[in-house]
């Protein structure tokens, strides 16, 4: 009673939030309801006065902008990726209340060439109604695997049905996982190594990750929380692939995996482990920019980019980039990539102060880096993601 009297108190002495800049929340609107070039470079123009602002100033208003209304149960909808045409479904709870925001999973069973076989394993009745769950068809493009899609159609197919979804839905960015089994299972690895800042975890169910085509990948995933299972008698996937990858990323010093081995088990979904890892979800949110962070590229990632806070510009697709802030100070190593692009906001560094950037060793730049308004709404363009704003960019060379 006393702890209920003392949380009241507070209540009625801590100022409310104030609404978001209602200027803004319009400007905002009109910006992304433009439906073409010019309209929206007319539109930018009402942005120009808030370009001083946080970015966090900018979602606010951002949120407020945004309207939510019914969306069809399910969604099956046809996308356009660079390697063809992907069609996705997503199932929504049978009480979706556009006004709530709800976890996303995105799953795949197998090869992902039916994404109805997802709804065998995982319903949001399933995850107690409170996700939203997608799955995708992708061609079967795979040269060395007839019948399998490519690790770039995977790739392209996971980023366009997120955004999407996040497009289409009310989802919590914040709560977005990727998982699957057998082929599923070796995307999910994949999905976690070079769109794990998107993520809140990735589960990754007897698959081969992807280090064999892009070695250190995995030491990308250090800020992707896992949930890997296993069975010591998979006869189709060995199981050695999950025990080296779960070394390589706690030797990376991987912030969070939980790794499943079970014995006896063999190339089969173990249901019994859908209850530890319902609540492991439950427990979850994403872990936003974290001030250092490792990139291996790969051969199938889209130039240019965004992993957390970094992208490479030009470079060798075998490139590794190093990064890390301390203070104002950017620090980057690469040997292979020639120019990169950091993607800064406030949580990162102070946008008020001069940032230094070095490379290789050599400063590369001293100065302000310069908010827009209209490049953190670009980049929610991106992704749908109004969690995730960036409101200033450097593009620096990478001295040899």
């Amino acid at each position: 009673m006393r702890v209920c009297l003392l949380v009241l108190a507070l209540a009625s002495v801590l100022p409310a939030e104030e609404p978001p800049n209602p200027d803004l929340v319009a400007a905002i609107k009109a910006y992304l309801a433009a439906a073409t070039d010019a309209a929206r470079e007319e539109s930018a123009k009402a942005l120009t006065p808030f370009d001083p602002l946080p970015s966090r100033e900018i979602a606010r208003a951002l949120k407020a902008a945004r309207a939510w209304g019914e969306a069809p149960n399910p969604i099956e909808k046809k996308l356009t990726i660079a390697k063809g045409e992907i069609a996705y479904v997503a199932r929504l709870p049978k009480e979706y209340d556009p006004s709530k925001a709800y976890g996303l999973l995105f799953w795949i069973n197998g090869p992902g060439t039916d994404a109805n076989g997802a709804f065998w394993t995982w319903t949001p009745e399933k995850l107690g109604e409170a996700y939203v769950v997608a799955s995708v068809t992708m061609p079967a493009d795979d040269p060395d695997w007839p019948g399998y899609p490519n690790w770039d159609t995977a790739d392209q197919a996971l980023e366009a049905v997120l955004t999407d979804v996040c497009r289409e839905v009310h989802i919590d960015t914040e709560r977005i996982f990727a998982g699957g089994y057998s082929m599923g299972g070796a995307f999910s690895w994949s999905f976690a190594a070079f769109q794990g800042d998107r993520l809140a975890g990735a589960i990754p169910g007897a698959g081969h990750p992807p280090d064999n085509a892009s070695p250190n990948c995995l030491r990308n995933t250090r800020w992707c929380p896992l949930f890997v299972v296993h069975g010591d008698k998979d006869e189709a996937v060995p199981i050695r692939l999950s025990r080296d990858a779960w070394k390589k990323i706690k030797g990376y010093g991987g912030h969070s995996i939980v790794y499943k081995e079970l014995k006896g088990w063999g190339h089969a979904w173990p249901a019994q482990v859908e209850g530890e890892l319902i609540e492991w979800m439950g427990a979850k949110k994403r872990i936003r920019d974290p001030k250092n962070v490792f990139l291996a590229l790969g051969w199938w990632v889209e130039p240019d980019r965004r992993f957390y806070w970094i992208s490479a510009v030009k470079g060798s697709k075998k490139g590794e980039i190093e990064a890390s802030i301390s203070g104002n100070t950017v620090t980057l190593k690469s040997t292979q990539v020639e120019m990169i692009a950091l993607h800064l906001n406030e949580d990162l560094l102070d946008l008020d102060k001069e940032v230094v950037v070095t490379a290789n060793g050599k400063e590369v730049f001293r100065g302000k880096a310069a908010r827009s308004a209209r490049l953190a709404l670009d980049g929610f363009l991106e992704r749908w993601d109004d969690e995730d704003l960036h409101n200033a960019r450097l593009v620096v060379e990478v001295p040899r």
